[in-house]
């Protein structure tokens, strides 16, 4: 795996975020030289902070929520593609088994979407590696959300368990779709493997009808103006539940 080096910021140890069981935290990054890049904000364990930063590129505004904040004047965010940061739990300390999850889950979406598959790259910092996608991945909130979904379900699936199994054998999004729509939700497992079962009977209609459903960077930002519920109902599982409840 190729290495680059990125320049860190500070961790915020204010934010008001709530308990995730995987404690996979995210941070968007920018290119500023061959193989170097520039940490655009501090580690977020709530995937919703980065619906945040997109609404800032938008609107140019400062952003100020649950102890989170992104100044989009100094903090310079990278559109030409999406570059995203991830860092492992410490409680994790063999990645490649997580990481050929991700890339495989990553693989199957983007074969879907018809874009260019994303690469890894291994950081000066054991536990943080760089993922560099498409920018269809930041075209608008709720595609940020179903990327670091994916990112934090491969490396959060329980290793031998079923749903792990079935989404390794499957080779096409369909198939994917429906070893997850047969997920047993129990009550011990992970949340995200709760979500499964809600998003695989919409996700192909979500992602072939982006702009009908006004899945866009300002289409989103627009039509929920205030920021909390912007924060709170822009990501893919709000946007699932929503078009389900539209297609009944």
């Amino acid at each position: 795996m190729e290495k680059v080096v990125y320049k860190a910021v500070p961790k915020n140890k204010k934010l008001n975020e709530i308990y995730q069981k995987v404690a996979v935290e995210f941070a968007f990054a920018r290119r500023v030289g061959e193989n170097k890049f520039e940490q655009v904000h501090t580690f977020v364990l709530c995937r919703d902070f980065l619906h945040d930063v997109l609404r800032g590129v938008v609107t140019g505004e400062a952003i100020y929520i649950y102890g989170f904040k992104y100044f989009p004047r100094q903090q310079r965010f990278d559109a030409t593609k999406t570059y995203l940061l991830f860092k492992f739990p410490a409680a994790i300390k063999e990645y490649q088994e997580h990481l050929e999850r991700v890339m495989h889950l990553t693989g199957i979406f983007e074969k879907k979407l018809r874009i260019k598959r994303s690469k890894l790259y291994a950081t000066q910092r054991e536990n943080v590696f760089l993922i560099v996608g498409s920018r269809s991945w930041i075209s608008s909130p709720a595609m940020i959300s179903l990327f670091s979904f994916l990112i934090r379900l491969g490396v959060g699936l329980p290793k031998h368990s079923a749903v792990s199994t079935k989404t390794a054998e499957s080779k096409t999004f369909s198939e994917l779709m429906t070893a997850w729509k047969n997920v047993k939700a129990t009550p011990t497992v992970a949340r995200d493997i709760k979500r499964l079962p809600i998003l695989s009977p919409n996700l192909g209609y979500i992602l072939s009808h982006r702009k009908k459903l006004g899945l866009t960077l300002r289409g989103q930002v627009n039509r929920t103006t205030e920021i909390y519920a912007y924060h709170n109902l822009s990501g893919i599982l709000s946007i699932a539940k929503q078009v389900n409840r539209e297609r009944k």
